[in-house]
């Protein structure tokens, strides 16, 4: 073997194999890719659907090389931002190239850099060196698929590719944040691979296109940004043969005053069945049209106190009326539609955690911080209290259980009165029907009717049958049940007349025996 190894998949898999270990979906090749065509694996199908799917590449002789070996390849995954854990890659020396994979022996290949999520753009990951694999004739490399119920991505894969030689040099950096308010110190990492080691390094931080003026030469620095506006940064590296290449990445840090006073105002996590329905409320006091730009939504998970998803808010807003609606497309008044998504917001005990920053400053499995923190709430549904989460909150401040009476899956943990308590603080959170998008209120259940009369004046074989009870505080409408049948279940299989408004319901009823009961209504 010498030279570049590369599957483009086109217009097949070639010599790539395929095997399905868990479900029905499997590799199929796409019609788009870096170029195209790609090869695409997607658990979903009419919801998600629990998978594990292989790409394993035909066997190598590293045996016969002599140089450096770089292994590469570009992908795009969307719908999951768990992406090494859900999509890995692996190496193998004993696969025999057919067959159940799992019963072999893989390790996984922890790649330089890995796509965010969430998006249709190709990424590439970067050269890793393999070349410790020299001494095996019989490598296999597997790109490896995991789906469940309630995580199902979509992966694509192009252009692998296994280089012999020194990989040619390849600058690259990233920032810790990117949308920050003027005066922030954003700390910058070099990312550069490839080429001949020591590296030489210039960074503007302002870069206009034409001019190059060096501000600073440390391989990480730390750079102060005034004054509001959006900049260009470019990095320009220099390797030990002398060969020079640019990264300009344009309109990357965006330097801007953030909106105060926005808070998280709702949550519902749990639902019937799969959680179609999930959603996160953001209020801004009534204000209105209050822009999110430079807000960022983490979702925590409390079985490692770390971050499972993230979701920008750049270029969003606040309704008139202050409200903003985050979830699934079957919520009402939803702002940010995540689509026909289920289980997106784990139950708990987990947290929502409202952040200056963006979706990049918190890749997943994140450790739970409250640097940039504004608001958070640490919830549960009949779980015990996670003390790594509860750092989110000020102090005292308790973990809000969304099953409190009982409900947790028809009614949603939110702010009552509508918007109080303030950040970082739970103690008004109290449990109710969803609100989403409109104002939190406590729903009461209104007591029994009492004093029930029945009054019958025969009319020929019928009779007219007057029903009359006391109002209830807090009823807006009544409603009666009524049988024939003592066993009937209730109130199923009752006859229910509702929306009575007053306190007596008159009718004509054509049987001798009859079951009544009046309920209150608001």
């Amino acid at each position: 073997m010498s030279g570049e190894i590369l599957q483009e998949f086109d217009p097949d898999f070639d010599d790539m194999y395929t095997r399905s270990v868990v479900g029905a979906q499997v590799w199929e090749i796409a019609t788009y890719g870096n170029p195209p065509n790609s090869a695409k694996m997607s658990g979903y199908s009419s919801g998600q659907q629990e998978n594990e799917d292989w790409l394993i590449t035909p066997s190598f002789d590293l045996t016969v090389t002599s140089g450096d070996l770089n292994f590469s390849f570009d992908e795009a995954v969307n719908y999951e931002d768990s992406v090494s854990f859900y999509e890995k890659v692996m190496i193998s020396t004993d696969y025999p190239g057919l067959g159940d994979p799992t019963l072999y022996t893989w390790t996984e290949l922890i790649m330089p850099s890995r796509a965010a999520g969430m998006s249709w753009d190709f990424f590439p990951t970067g050269d890793l060196d393999i070349t410790s694999y020299n001494i095996y004739s019989n490598v296999h490399i597997a790109f490896k698929y995991i789906s469940t119920t309630y995580a199902a991505a979509t992966w694509e894969v192009d252009n692998i590719s296994i280089i012999e030689g020194t990989p040619p040099l390849v600058a690259d950096f990233e920032a810790d944040q990117t949308f920050v308010a003027p005066g922030t110190t954003v700390n910058f990492s070099d990312l550069t691979t490839g080429g001949a080691t020591p590296y030489s390094y210039e960074w503007d931080f302002s870069y206009d296109g034409i001019t190059f003026n060096v501000e600073e030469t440390l391989s990480n620095p730390a750079w102060e940004f005034p004054t509001e506006g959006v900049f260009d940064i470019a990095l320009r590296v220099t390797d030990f043969e002398s060969t020079v290449v640019t990264e300009i990445k344009v309109a990357y840090i965006t330097v801007a005053e953030v909106s105060e006073g926005v808070i998280i105002n709702e949550v519902d996590a749990d639902q019937d069945g799969t959680d179609a329905a999930e959603f996160v409320e953001l209020y801004d006091g009534g204000v209105g049209n209050t822009s999110l730009d430079g807000l960022v939504i983490v979702l925590f998970n409390g079985s490692d106190d770390a971050s499972y998803m993230s979701y920008d808010l750049d270029g969003y807003s606040t309704d008139v009326n202050g409200y903003f609606v985050i979830g699934s497309s079957l919520v009402p008044n939803v702002d940010y539609d995540l689509g026909p998504l289920t289980n997106i917001i784990q139950n708990g005990a987990d947290a929502v955690a409202l952040y200056t920053g963006d979706a990049v400053d918190f890749p997943n499995d994140t450790p739970v911080t409250t640097t940039y923190l504004i608001d958070a709430i640490v919830y549960d549904t009949n779980d015990s209290d996670d003390p790594g989460l509860l750092v989110l909150l000020n102090a005292l401040e308790p973990q809000v259980n969304e099953g409190e009476n009982g409900a947790n899956i028809t009614e949603s943990n939110q702010r009552i009165p509508n918007g109080s308590g303030g950040a970082r603080n739970t103690s008004t959170y109290a449990q109710s029907i969803p609100t989403p998008g409109a104002e939190n209120q406590l729903v009461v259940e209104p007591d029994t009717p009492l004093n029930i009369t029945i009054s019958a004046v025969q009319n020929g074989v019928d009779a007219d049958v007057t029903i009359g009870w006391d109002a209830v505080a807090g009823a807006t409408s009544y409603t009666v049940y009524r049988t024939d049948d003592p066993n009937a279940t209730f109130p199923d299989d009752w006859t229910a007349e509702t929306g009575i408004s007053g306190t007596s319901w008159s009718y004509t009823s054509h049987s001798p025996i009859r079951f009544y009961v009046v309920t209150a209504n608001n």
